[in-house]
């Protein structure tokens, strides 16, 4: 490293499995000013018993945190709120670590993946 910085990457991935009902072509993300990013996905006027009970949202979450000289706990990472409603499942994903060009929203077949990539210039010393 020059002058005793290192270079830090941070990143994650998470999958949402998409139940049916949702149309992927009308999901929608915001990122707030806060820096929680929420992702809306509407649907169709299904019973929400059953789809709790036949198709409940599969959270398939990777992380993967690489760092020098340095080791992140599990517990920095974001963790997402998922919301049922009848017409729309919401996923709420604090990212205020990360700036806006950093994070990814994407469909692929029935899921939503969520990822992000950081890269800095951290001070170091020992």
């Amino acid at each position: 490293t020059k002058g005793g910085k290192s270079l830090v990457s941070k990143q994650f991935e998470q999958r949402f499995s998409l139940p049916s009902g949702v149309n992927p072509e009308k999901i929608s993300s915001k990122l707030s000013n806060d820096g929680v990013l929420t992702v809306t996905a509407p649907r169709e006027a299904v019973s929400i018993s059953a789809f709790k009970k036949n198709e409940a949202i599969e959270n398939k979450t990777r992380h993967n945190v690489a760092q020098t000289n340095k080791t992140k706990h599990s517990e920095d990472l974001p963790q997402p709120k998922i919301k049922y409603e009848k017409d729309k499942i919401e996923i709420s994903l604090d990212t205020q670590e990360y700036n806006p060009e950093d994070l990814d929203v994407k469909v692929e077949g029935n899921s939503i993946i969520i990822t992000a990539k950081q890269e800095m210039q951290e001070a170091g010393g020992s």
